[in-house]
């Protein structure tokens, strides 16, 4: 099909086409590197946090681990806030888990 004929089919449509160029957007997808990069940026502000706190880890109590967890979540979704819309990237323990492993290996 011409442009013309495109033109004459619908006016719209050429316009949307050959007059703004528009293009089919590309779906982002989420892949292994972009959890693992959010991930290490939740474990940043967790241990900054911890810091800023003057808390030890190995003495935190489960209120205090969730509640710096929840805020460590809650500064790096800021800069990641495409990947923040699944409630399933990190389970509620999994930073702990990680950061025993941390200490465990010191």
């Amino acid at each position: 099909m011409t442009r013309l004929e495109a033109f004459a089919e619908c006016a719209a449509a050429h316009f949307l086409k050959y007059g703004l160029r528009l293009r089919e957007r590309k779906k982002y997808t989420v892949d292994q590197m972009d959890r693992g990069t959010f991930f290490h940026a939740v474990m940043d502000s967790f241990f900054a946090l911890l810091k800023e706190e003057g808390l030890q880890i190995e003495a935190l109590s489960e209120e205090d681990r969730e509640r710096i967890t929840g805020a460590a979540v809650q500064l790096a979704k800021g800069e990641f806030i495409a990947l923040c819309d699944h409630d399933d990237l990190l389970r509620p323990d999994a930073l702990w888990r990680m950061a025993e492993v941390i200490v465990h290996d010191q």
